[in-house]
Formats: C-alpha cells, sequence, structure tokens
C-alpha cells in the first residue's frame, strides 16, 4: 500500500467510523422516536377510546334528555287535560247544584201549596158539615112548621 492509497483508506476509515458513530445515533433516536411513536399510538388510542365513550355517553345523554322532554310533553298535554277536566266537572257540580236547589224550592213550593190545599179542605168538609147540620136545622123546622101548619088546619076546619 502506497502511502497515497493508507491516507486514503485512513480517510476511508474515518468515514466509515463516522458513519457507524451516526448510524449508531440514528438507530439510537430511532428507537427513541419508535418508543415515542408507540407512546403517542397508545396515548391517541387512549384519548380516542374517550371519545368515543364521551361521544357515546353525550348520544346517550341527549336520547335521555329528549326522552326527558317527551315524557314533559305528555305530562303536560295530560296535566291540561285534567285541569279542562275539573273545570268541566266544577261545572256539572254548579250545575247540579243549582237543579238541587230549583227541585227544593219547587218541592217547598209543593208543600206549603199541598198544606193550602188541605186546610182548604178541612174548611170546605167543615163548611159542608156545618151546611148539613144547617140543612136538618132547616128541614126539622120545616117539618115543625108543616105540622103545625097542619094541626092549624085541622083547627080551622074544625071550626
Amino acid at each position: 500500500m502506497t502511502a497515497a492509497s493508507a491516507t486514503k483508506h485512513c480517510h476511508l476509515a474515518q468515514v466509515v467510523e463516522r458513519l457507524r458513530t451516526e448510524r449508531a445515533a440514528c438507530d439510537a433516536e430511532h428507537a427513541s422516536a419508535a418508543r415515542e411513536a408507540a407512546a403517542a399510538r397508545s396515548r391517541h388510542e387512549e384519548v380516542h377510546a374517550e371519545l368515543v365513550a364521551r361521544r357515546g355517553d353525550r348520544a346517550a345523554a341527549e336520547r335521555a334528555a329528549l326522552d326527558a322532554e317527551s315524557r314533559v310533553q305528555l305530562a303536560t298535554e295530560a296535566l291540561a287535560r285534567a285541569e279542562q277536566q275539573t273545570v268541566a266537572t266544577k261545572a256539572a257540580i254548579a250545575h247540579k247544584d243549582a237543579q238541587l236547589a230549583q227541585i227544593s224550592e219547587c218541592s217547598r213550593i209543593f208543600e206549603q201549596e199541598l198544606e193550602t190545599r188541605r186546610q182548604r179542605i178541612a174548611q170546605v168538609r167543615l163548611d159542608a158539615s156545618n151546611a148539613k147540620l144547617e140543612t136538618d136545622r132547616l128541614r126539622r123546622e120545616l117539618d115543625d112548621l108543616r105540622v103545625s101548619r097542619d094541626s092549624r088546619s085541622k083547627e080551622l076546619r074544625r071550626v
């Protein structure tokens, strides 16, 4: 080997050594980057799984909220119907109370009329009884007058 060739060889050996050192550094950097990539991938998968879970939770919460809103709407409608029914039943009760008051008033008037008629009937019976007594008395008087007239007629004929 010549000096020039030895110098070239030395330069080449240095280049090879430097390239080997740089390659080893690249290998170490690559291994470190691969570990960071694996850690980042793991973190990405974790965060992605959390995102999917939260989206599922959010979707479930939205469905639950929509379901609750639906139930609130149904309850509101049921409440409105119940309030309308309450108003209607109150009106019916008021109407029935008015009818009962009218019937009570009619019954009171009927009872008064019935009592008035009973009193009239009793008075008519009393008047009829008095009239019969008067008729009987007048008949007796008439009979007495006839007897008296017949007696006078007989006496007058005798004379």
